[in-house]
Order: structure tokens, then sequence, then C-alpha cells
């Protein structure tokens, strides 16, 4: 029932039904479901054969280009592929085999047929190639949307291709399409949904990534050019950052908990921040969830942490009944050895990028604790191995930031030796350049006369000159402590608890 244009209610006939009708060509034909596009049907049955009807004026019912079919009949072509899974766009069609293979048809304006070439109209089901990921055969579901079109392979990789004027199709690109291609930045895909300027992508670990435009009329359109994380509920909590507009630039707003702060940004600081969080995946930098845009504001989402490196070393201290001016026993010792070693394996993997990402910000305000991992966070002045003049926090900026010259990541290392300098050990490098540490435990005192040297390295005028936080890792630590020592000291039973 309902409008029948171009014999769509496959009646033999265009009239209006206002009731259900029984269509005779397929009375014991044991359909088990119909395909709906734009005023044309297919149908597939039980032993997988399929039907197609209504409007033809692009092949999409799967036969020679005429206006219209008033009838079902069987689609010659695959009556022998084992056809599985059919979807449907505007003007055109996909059927997906038992074995993986995929064939197109119907209008191909855009590319969304997938069979390359200029070809405004695949008159008859072709067979699809995947040559570019070695996917051919390897498809276990298609999705086809107004006039661009999806496949994900059995183990989650997800083409794409067809019309692309908003970065739907996921290729941080605008252009269409025509053969299908493989979605480089997304992995683990278990479904797709499209809404034609937008497409949202679930991946077997329950996150949703979003890729195209968002937005509305009034206050103008963005576009997210490559697929980014929206939501993952299941292993994350939430904080929330909002860029509410103001007349001199944005307002962000970043919640946590109980705490509020605003900082006054430029939305360019914001949207570069926002760009480096997306290409930064791993387990020592807080996760980018994902970020939207409602009005006037603009939201982010992020990983959940528990405190910062800030607060903890603000403690520290006390919790060993230390004054600043005093020493520190082994114990103390020995933890904040663990915490420099922790901080340099978080920035590492900010350099292991290729090219490498430079934090540029390093202080201890921007190292968090998430699930007893330290995480680096606040990218608003990282680069992916750029050279600018932007400045972060000038007690642990290198000189060559500071006097606008030219650098490298190897800023980051100048900045985590005053981070480990004037709060984790909490030293004066120069004055231990000349006299020795103080403390009751003598293998203490040693230690932290390597440190001192490893710690001036790490600060050198030459950039050059300062080891790779790997190496720090790797080379003989002759400035840490290990923890057979600490337990043969006798502060170690009443400082047990700290461990």
């Amino acid at each position: 029932m309902g409008s029948n244009i171009w014999g769509s209610l496959g009646l033999g006939d265009n009239t209006p039904q206002n009731s259900p009708q029984i269509i005779p060509q397929l009375c014991h034909k044991n359909v088990k479901q119909f395909f709906i596009g734009s005023d044309f049907v297919l149908a597939i049955t039980e032993d997988n054969r399929t039907y197609g009807w209504g409007y033809n004026e692009w092949g999409q019912v799967g036969r020679y280009p005429c206006k219209e079919f008033l009838v079902p009949q069987e689609i010659a072509i695959l009556s022998d592929q084992d056809v599985c899974q059919i979807s449907c766009g505007f003007f055109h069609a996909m059927a997906l085999t038992g074995d993986g293979r995929v064939y197109g048809w119907g209008c191909n304006q855009n590319g969304q047929v997938g069979t390359g070439g200029p070809r405004f109209e695949v008159r008859e089901p072709t067979q699809l190639g995947f040559n570019g990921g070695n996917s051919e055969g390897n498809i276990k579901s298609i999705f086809c949307y107004l006039y661009s079109s999806y496949a994900i392979t059995r183990d989650g990789k997800a083409y794409s291709w067809g019309a692309n004027s908003f970065y739907n199709l996921g290729h941080n690109s605008a252009v269409d399409i025509a053969i299908p291609t493989l979605i480089v930045d997304i992995v683990g895909v278990h479904r797709v949904c499209s809404g034609g300027a937008y497409t949202y992508f679930l991946t077997n670990d329950g996150c949703i990534h979003f890729s195209g435009q968002c937005g509305n009329q009034q206050d103008g359109y963005s576009y997210v050019k490559s697929p980014i994380v929206l939501f993952n509920d299941q292993k994350y909590q939430d904080i929330f950052g909002v860029f509410s507009r103001l007349a001199n630039g944005f307002l962000v707003i970043v919640l946590g908990g109980d705490r509020l702060l605003q900082v006054d940004k430029d939305l360019d600081v914001c949207l570069k921040e926002l760009d480096t969080m997306v290409k930064v995946r791993s387990e020592y930098c807080v996760r980018y969830l994902g970020q939207w845009h409602e009005s006037d504001d603009y939201y982010i989402r992020m990983e959940l942490c528990a405190d910062s490196l800030q607060n903890i070393l603000e403690l520290k201290p006390q919790l060993f009944c230390r004054e600043s001016e005093e020493a520190m026993n082994s114990v103390e010792y020995f933890i904040s050895c663990e915490i420099f070693k922790e901080v340099l394996t978080c920035i590492q993997s900010l350099h292991n990028f290729q090219p490498p990402i430079t934090h540029r910000d390093l202080k201890p305000d921007n190292i968090l604790l998430a699930k007893n991992v330290q995480n680096v966070s606040d990218f608003g002045l990282a680069t992916i191995h750029e050279h600018t003049s932007e400045k972060g926090l000038p007690k642990y900026c290198a000189p060559e930031i500071a006097g606008n010259q030219g650098y490298s990541h190897k800023v980051d290392i100048y900045s985590l030796s005053r981070i480990a300098e004037l709060d984790i050990f909490c030293i004066d490098l120069e004055q231990l350049s000349s006299d020795m540490y103080t403390s009751d435990c003598e293998v203490v005192n040693e230690c932290m006369t390597e440190l001192v040297k490893l710690l001036l390295s790490m600060q050198s005028d030459d950039p050059d000159h300062r080891p790779e936080c790997a190496l720090v890792l790797n080379a003989p630590t002759d400035w840490a402590i290990d923890i057979g020592t600490v337990e043969k000291d006798p502060e170690y039973d009443k400082n047990v608890a700290y461990f």
C-alpha cells in the first residue's frame, strides 16, 4: 500500500493504494527482507535470490535503464551468487554474497557504485574490487546512504566511496571517491551509519567515531575531516570542556569533579589543541574522547584523571615529615626516582611519534594521574615537529624558546629536567654542583651526585647534547636507588605505607 509512483508497489501499475495488496509475483517466493530506495524496491528470498521493481532510470533495479518496472523481476546476474545482504542508496544499490564479494549498480554520478571511471550509471550488478587493502572476498557487511557507500571487512577494516563534499567518508578529503577506499584512521569497525553529510562508525571496543559536517545553519558549520572518538562510557568517566563565545574570543571552562577552571583562550588555540589530542593515542597521554558543538558552545570530552603531579609533589614532603631544606631519606628518594622514570616514559611516548610531538609546555600541573599511571595533558602549545616562538611557563622553558630561536622536541627534555630539579627532587643544581647532598643515607648521597650530572646534561645549552628520554631510561641508572637498599634502611618500616 502507499503512493506507488513508478510502480514501486510491484502491483503492475502505478495507482496509489490505500490498503494492503498482495504482490502476485512474490507469492510463495519466501521473501525474507525488502530494501527500499527512492521509489524502487529490492527483495531477497530465503534461497538468496534477488528481485527488483519500481523506478529504474539509472538501472537501480538491476536491469537495463527505463523509467519503471511495474512488477518484481528476478535480477538474473545475481541468481547464482548466494546474495545474503542488500543495501539501497537514493538511486543505487549493493549486494553482498556469502563468500564476501560485493556487487554494485545504479546511479554513479558521485562514484557511489564504486566501479570507478566517469560512468554516470551502472546498468547491471558489477563486482567491486577492494585491492587497495587486499580485502576482495573478505567483506562482512555493506551500507548505502543517499549518494555514498560503505563496506566492512571481517577483520574490522572500513571502506567508503561516493559523495564526499562534507568529509563524510572519513578520508581527510572533500573530493568524491569512485572506488572502494580504505579508511586508514580507524580499525576494528563493527557497524557504520551515515546521515549523508556525516558518518558514525561503531568499533568493537564500544567507541563511536565521527566524521563529516557538524554545527547548524544559524551558527555556521564545521567539519571533522577524519574519524574522531565521540563516546566511550564503558571505559572512562567524563570531564567536560566548553568553549563559550565571548566578544573578545572564547572562554574555556574545564569541569573535573567539583572543580571549575576558567581560562581565556582564542578559538584557534582551542582547535589546535583538539587537533593535537586527536592525533595522540597513548596509554601515557590523557585520552581525548571527542567534541561537539551546540549553538555558541564547543564541548570536549576527555579521560577523567584522579589528580595532578603538582598536588602529589606538594604533599610528598609532608608525608615524610621533611622540611623544605632537608634532604630526603632513602624511601622518599626511591619514590621520587620512580616518579621521574614514569614521567620520562610519558614524554618518550610523545617523542616516539613520527614525526615527534613536542609538548612545549611541560609542568607538574600538566602531568595527571589516571588509573595509577601518570598521563601528559594540556596540548595547547603542542606541535608536531614545528618550530615557533610560542612559550610555556618561563621557569620550565628551554633557553632556545625564551630566545625565540628554532627548536626541536629537545625543549621537552630541558623542561623535564627542571621539573625533576625544582619539584620532584627539590634540589638546587647550581649548589649541588659544588656541595654534597646531606642525606642520612650514604647511598642516596652517591645517587644524588649522579642525578645532578644527568639533570645538568638534560639542561645543556646545546639541545644536541641533551639525552633522549629513552637513553636516560635504558642507560645504567646510577642515579636511582634500588628497592633492596631501601628495604635495609631503618626508615623503610616507618614509610612502607607510601609504596
